[in-house]
């Protein structure tokens, strides 16, 4: 393949000079410092929400929303209202086969 390239007119350069005459060279390792560890800090909003936050100098964000729901917390009027909720949020499909409901606590 490299014998090809080398008879086509234009790329005659550009094969001999894609190569390095030397390895590069390899970057200082600098000693991993690490991070001081952070507390969870739990604040309550004025509407009642809960807030549960911890800092771990990452630039990616992971959020969990999680709800006190289920049949336990059902009175008289609100009977059903899982089931209702469970299969509009699509998991749970006509053929009986969804999504997971692990983490809702249903």
């Amino acid at each position: 393949m490299a014998a090809k390239i080398t008879r086509i007119p234009g790329l005659n350069l550009h094969a001999a000079r894609a190569f390095a005459a030397q390895a590069a060279a390899k970057p200082q390792s600098q000693a991993f410092q690490a991070l001081p560890k952070q507390d969870v800090e739990t604040s309550t909003l004025p509407n009642g929400l809960t807030v549960t936050t911890l800092e771990n100098y990452s630039p990616i964000t992971r959020l969990a929303i999680v709800v006190k729901a289920g049949a336990r917390y059902e009175d008289g009027h609100t009977l059903g209202i899982t089931h209702t909720l469970r299969n509009a949020a699509g998991l749970v499909s006509r053929g009986g086969q969804g999504g997971s409901t692990s983490g809702l606590g249903v």
